[in-house]
């Protein structure tokens, strides 16, 4: 896998940023979520708890997980990528999923991975109108990008580039991101000729997994949290905060380390892992 400034957005006329390209950035309205998120993320390092810090988001957050957080050297915390995932139909059979990361950048929300394949169910996956209220700017990033993944434009969205990710050390975490994200740019315009082949007549969305940055005293990435959002059948959004694990050369939390009773094994994708981790090819 963010709007928690919520209330502060609604009442502003957003400016809608452009890509490179000089099109309206389908992503736009994910900015807003990054925003809030952003911000309730922030408090949460100050202290608050983070059911408050996130409202009025639904907020679980791992028991111990900000002293582990703490005792890696972690001081703030960033957006590294969100999950949103499209199923496109062609009349009711599903032809095309696209799984997306995006990543807040400076210049705007841009693309860590842009990856699909032919057509599958994805549960969870739901209607553009059933997101309201807070989730409201994710149905209407979805509607954008559906749109914008199908047209002309398609290999001219925003993707990442190793300049959006300026907090990420020097050594084998930088070189596997810079070449997974070359591969995202390359692998592009394939993908978008895929998608408009679909015909597709309407799409879903899911949203999924976030990823957020631990970063140390001197800016740099000392770890991440994996994190999860779902739209549950209430309406309500949902934000849960699991692990947190230490990057490469990163200091562990204590009992946290290859042998210790916290460590977790593998992991899901992109925990303890560069920002930029787009399914294998």
């Amino acid at each position: 896998m963010t709007r928690i400034v919520l209330g502060l957005c609604v009442l502003l006329v957003p400016v809608v940023p452009l890509t490179a390209a000089g099109q309206a950035n389908p992503l736009a309205q994910v900015a807003r979520l990054h925003a809030s998120l952003t911000k309730g993320l922030a408090a949460v390092f100050k202290g608050t708890d983070p059911a408050r810090a996130f409202k009025p988001l639904t907020v679980k957050a791992r028991p111990g997980l900000m002293e582990e957080v703490k005792e890696a050297g972690g001081t703030k915390g960033v957006i590294l990528a969100m999950e949103l995932e499209l199923l496109f139909y062609s009349g009711d059979e599903p032809r095309y999923y696209l799984r997306t990361e995006v990543h807040p950048a400076k210049r705007g929300p841009v693309f860590v991975s842009f990856k699909g394949r032919s057509g599958e169910r994805v549960s969870k996956a739901l209607p553009f109108a059933k997101y309201r209220g807070v989730a409201a700017p994710l149905g209407a990033a979805g509607a954008a990008l559906a749109k914008a993944a199908v047209g002309a434009a398609c290999s001219k969205l925003p993707v990442a580039t190793d300049a959006d990710f300026p907090f990420v050390p020097e050594g084998k975490m930088r070189d596997r991101m810079s070449h997974d994200l070359r591969r995202t740019l390359r692998n592009l315009p394939d993908e978008c000729a895929r998608l408009a082949a679909v015909k597709s007549t309407r799409a879903e969305l899911r949203v999924d997994d976030v990823a957020f940055g631990v970063l140390g005293a001197d800016g740099k990435l000392v770890g991440m949290i994996k994190g999860e959002l779902r739209l549950e059948d209430s309406g309500a959004l949902a934000l849960e905060l699991g692990r947190f694990k230490a990057a490469e050369g990163g200091r562990r939390p204590h009992g946290h380390g290859p042998h210790g009773k916290g460590h977790h094994g593998g992991g899901p994708d992109g925990a303890g892992q560069p920002p930029a981790q787009p399914p294998a090819e």
